[in-house]
């Protein structure tokens, strides 16, 4: 729950980023914060489930470097360790599914 309140608050200092500037580093923060977020109620939906299919559990082929929770933490720490030039580097290089649209859906089914 704590990762998931962590990422909504992040969502809004990003999504307040991306509207304000119109740069590139506030697009990638608003549209990874939502990736993060798809990521970790998807990570939620499926952890109880047994098997370790990791298309279900990872949305890949191959197990993630990392998941959703320790995700939101390097994010948070990123705010205080990082220049905000580099923010969007950091946020793209992360291990997760960047395309949330396909995380959202696979959670909803």
């Amino acid at each position: 729950m704590n990762a998931i309140k962590r990422g909504f608050l992040a969502l809004g200092v990003g999504s307040s980023f991306w509207h304000a500037s119109h740069t590139y580093v506030g697009y990638s923060f608003d549209n990874n914060m939502i990736a993060v977020i798809a990521a970790l109620f998807h990570d939620a939906s499926v952890s109880s489930l047994p098997g370790n299919s990791t298309i279900l559990k990872y949305l890949s082929r191959s197990e993630r470097s990392d998941n959703s929770v320790h995700v939101t933490e390097n994010i948070m720490k990123m705010f205080s360790e990082k220049e905000i030039s580099e923010w969007a580097e950091v946020l793209d290089k992360f291990d997760l599914p960047h395309d949330y649209e396909i995380t959202f859906t696979a959670t909803a089914v």
